[in-house]
């Protein structure tokens, strides 16, 4: 399995996936021509991505996502009553139902956002186990479930309560962000992730702490909050803005099992 994360942040946010029956984004916040750029950069043709998925509608997620799919005729999945369209090919999911694309099982979770739909994923490829969760306000054990059967989570830890509190959004933006249907705290992510670890079915061997704020969060105060919990056996990355990270897969992240996270097409 390859993945990187393109980039994350405030401003633009996906995600590429390849494993041995193809590749696919999840999101995609930058223009057409920044995402080829990126896509070079990683040594993949654009032409390799077989489908997009959605996890919401909002810019920094969705951008590119309407050229890309008509220009390199790529269908689009999206949770059922999402106002994206333009695409060359629109496919719907529902959240908490399974389904197949491109030969890879994805379970759709709701997130709290206000985006509504939104979604956060967890899905089986090459046999590891990835989760995604990001845009969200609270965390549930949904989420929780899902994070503990992976190998590898990509988990928001988008603002520091401290420093939103002094930052230059309006008020009405801070109220927004650290809301329900907002964003997560480092804080909150920080808990749930140490809870994780305390469970001893917990699998976690990799951590990307992604869609940090460019106002009201640093990645060197999310490196001193977190990389406590990191040890010889979990790592744990701190995902700049705008920054390519190249994912990694080795001897250390263990094979999931080949059943599906919840039922599928229920």
């Amino acid at each position: 399995m390859k993945f990187a994360i393109l980039g994350s942040g405030s401003s633009a946010n996906s995600c590429f996936f390849k494993g041995k029956n193809g590749a696919f984004l999840i999101d995609c916040g930058y223009t057409l021509p920044r995402w080829e750029e990126k896509m070079k950069s990683i040594g993949e043709p654009p032409a390799s991505v077989k489908y997009i998925l959605v996890t919401h509608h909002h810019t920094d997620h969705v951008r590119g996502v309407e050229r890309i799919s008509e220009k390199y005729g790529i269908p689009v999945y999206v949770a059922a009553g999402s106002p994206l369209n333009g695409l060359h090919e629109r496919r719907e999911f529902r959240l908490l139902s399974g389904f197949e694309a491109g030969g890879v099982q994805f379970f759709p979770f709701p997130t709290f956002h206000d985006a509504l739909p939104s979604a956060g994923f967890s899905f089986l490829l090459d046999g590891v186990r990835v989760t995604i969760i990001t845009d969200t306000g609270v965390l549930d054990e949904k989420m929780f479930r899902a994070a503990l059967k992976s190998d590898i989570l990509l988990l928001e830890s988008n603002y520091c309560e401290k420093l939103l509190e002094r930052c230059r959004y309006p008020e009405f933006l801070k109220r927004r962000i650290a809301s329900v249907y907002g964003h997560l705290s480092n804080r909150a992510a920080f808990d749930f992730l140490t809870r994780l670890r305390e469970q001893p079915q917990c699998r976690l061997r990799r951590v990307y702490l992604c869609h940090l704020s460019e106002e009201s969060n640093t990645p060197e105060r999310v490196e001193k909050l977190f990389l406590p919990l990191a040890d010889e056996s979990f790592s744990i990355t701190v995902c700049p803005k705008n920054q390519l990270i190249k994912g990694f897969c080795d001897d250390t992240v263990r094979k999931a099992d080949s059943e599906l996270l919840y039922c599928s097409n229920r």
